[in-house]
Parts: C-alpha cells; structure tokens; sequence
C-alpha cells in the first residue's frame, strides 16, 4: 500500500433513454469534486473491457488503463 487516498467509483449506471445527454460526464467531474474536497490523491474505476462507450467517456476525462482484470465462467 502506498498510503496515498484513493476515491473509487464502484459503479455508475446511466438509463439508456438518458445516455449521450452529459449526464455520465456530470456524475464524473461531480465525483472528482468530492474526492478532491476530501483529499484524495487519486480516482479510481473498473469498467467491462466490452463496454466501449463508457470506455470512452472515462478516457474523455483523462482515465489510463493501469490492471487488467481476468475472469473465468466455471460450469458446473
């Protein structure tokens, strides 16, 4: 651990009917001003490696890709 504070977006879900209005750009500058205000040093997120669009709104707002998450389907 490093102990610097880390702010972490666990999840962010925009309704389709709303998507591509801001309103996921607006959530995000919103949560960096918290995190700011509470002294975190950094911002973090996971985000499916199949979810393009979001992907996109996170690289916009200076997002770098720093792990790689690897999952497997067990069948029973």
């Amino acid at each position: 651990m490093t102990g610097t504070k880390h702010g972490y977006i666990y999840d962010m879900f925009v309704k389709e009917n709303h998507r591509r209005k801001g309103i996921g750009t607006m959530l995000m500058k919103r949560a960096e001003q918290c995190f700011r205000k509470e002294g975190y040093k950094k911002m973090l997120l996971m985000v499916a490696t199949k979810n393009q669009p979001a992907i996109e709104l996170y690289t916009k707002q200076n997002f770098e890709a720093e792990q790689v998450f690897m999952g497997k389907t067990l069948s029973p």
